[in-house]
């Protein structure tokens, strides 16, 4: 409760969101809506102290004016000035010899997680941009795609040669062949629906799991002085990055399930799932994208622990973008090349296609046209025949594999599982060598 008074908060989140608040120091005056009036006495000292140790001028943090009224305020004198004249006073009189300090308290690892998770579950909630990516962005997202795709994109309709024979005619406003001119010849009805169903897969795989990796690109590096503090005290780094990567989890659970439910306003989404254990192949694949989110937050995460500033995350943001939407295998066709198997967008894609089958839709592709025929006749001249001639349209081969079959969509989700694990650890190790302030 002190600490509330002190720093005129609600809660612990909203001290940390004090903390964090970027002062403009290239302002001659503290802009009173950033900086409040008993924090602006000591915003040229901080000016000043910054441009002796050469950081850069584009602003600080305004956790180094708390600092400053920490130092100067009576809870300073009571809780640190006088503790250490009485300390010094004891070892005067009772040890003159030099007192090992006290062992430094340890939290278990679990009780850290639950107390850091409340934390971030409370930052999060007052974090207004945090909170529109994570709730806010995706169904929007999942509405767009909705406006643009047909309602039978993920499942096909069936389609007959006989069907396309009647469109082509009713295109063409003929009774039948007979009345086929030159002009019709080249004329042709088709039915694709492996092209909407996987430009579908792979728009929506890739706004989820880029929405994960964007919302968790800010998370550690924006508390990074934050952490180091909390660390020389006996802060756990991987009850820190864990304790993140759990709500940001639950998070994703909420975007899979709000994107997919928007998409099934009109989408038909009664594909058969390959797994039994599953009712519905939508159930299915909402398995795959929530461990595809979870696996692009570790590495957003992972992007976090390693920038050196915030300015530099949008950037890198940018660069594994493109490398994820070059190596998916979708849009950029990439035979064989083992750097796919290393980006969250190729496994995604891969089980995604594979719940949808986008090998039985690419199977059911036919294309029917107006033909041309010479024919040879008895008196030994030619006459030219029009008719309508129907063939598979069926490419020979996809650019990923899709096979819908138990085996191969268990492997991707283990390859999936695997990168979130992968840069999980890879998160604690980065943050593990970050020493204490």
């Amino acid at each position: 409760q002190e600490a509330m008074t002190f720093f005129q908060a609600r809660d612990f989140a909203d001290i940390y969101l004090k903390l964090s608040e970027v002062v403009d120091a290239g302002k001659e005056e503290a802009d009173a809506s950033n900086v409040p009036p008993h924090l602006q006495p000591y915003v040229q000292r901080v000016r000043e102290r910054q441009a002796i140790a050469g950081a850069p001028a584009d602003g600080f943090p305004a956790g180094l004016l708390w600092a400053e009224h920490y130092c100067r305020s009576t809870t300073q004198d009571r809780y640190v000035a006088d503790r250490q004249l009485d300390l010094a006073a004891v070892r005067s009189v009772d040890q003159p010899a030099a007192v090992d300090q006290p062992p430094r308290g340890r939290d278990s690892l679990f009780r850290q997680l639950f107390i850091l998770g409340r934390r971030q579950f409370d930052l999060v909630r007052n974090d207004v941009r945090t909170l529109f990516v994570l709730l806010v962005m995706m169904p929007l997202i999942g509405l767009l795609f909705m406006l643009v795709s047909q309602n039978t994109a993920f499942v096909g309709r069936p389609v007959t040669e006989a069907t396309l024979r009647a469109d082509l005619l009713a295109g063409l406003n003929v009774v039948d062949e007979a009345g086929f001119q030159a002009e019709h010849v080249g004329e042709k009805a088709e039915y694709l629906p492996l092209q909407d169903a996987a430009n579908l897969v792979t728009m929506l795989g890739l706004a989820l799991t880029q929405a994960g990796t964007f919302g968790a690109a800010y998370e550690i590096v924006k508390e990074r002085a934050i952490f180091q503090r909390e660390k020389s005290v006996n802060l756990q780094s991987g009850a820190y990055v864990l304790s993140k990567a759990l709500v940001l989890g639950c998070f994703a659970v909420i975007q899979v399930a709000s994107v997919l439910m928007v998409l099934g306003l009109k989408l038909d989404l009664s594909f058969a799932p390959i797994l039994r254990l599953f009712p519905s192949g939508v159930l299915e694949l909402f398995v795959t994208l929530l461990v595809a989110v979870v696996a692009s937050i570790m590495f957003g995460l992972f992007i976090s622990a390693i920038v050196p500033s915030q300015d530099v995350v949008l950037y890198v943001i940018l660069v594994q973008l493109f490398a994820q939407i070059i190596l998916s295998g979708t849009l950029f066709p990439l035979e064989n090349n083992p750097a796919s198997k290393l980006v969250v967008s190729y496994w995604t894609m891969d089980a995604m296609g594979a719940t949808v089958d986008l090998n039985r839709l690419n199977a059911d592709s036919l294309i029917c046209k107006v033909v041309e025929q010479e024919v040879p006749t008895a008196q030994g001249t030619v006459e030219r025949l029009r008719g309508i001639g129907c063939d598979s349209a069926a490419r020979d081969s996809l650019d990923l594999s899709y096979t819908h079959t138990a085996n191969h969509l268990l492997t991707a989700w283990g390859a999936l599982a695997a990168q979130a694990i992968f840069w999980c650890v890879a998160t604690v190790i980065v943050q593990s060598r970050v020493r204490g302030d």
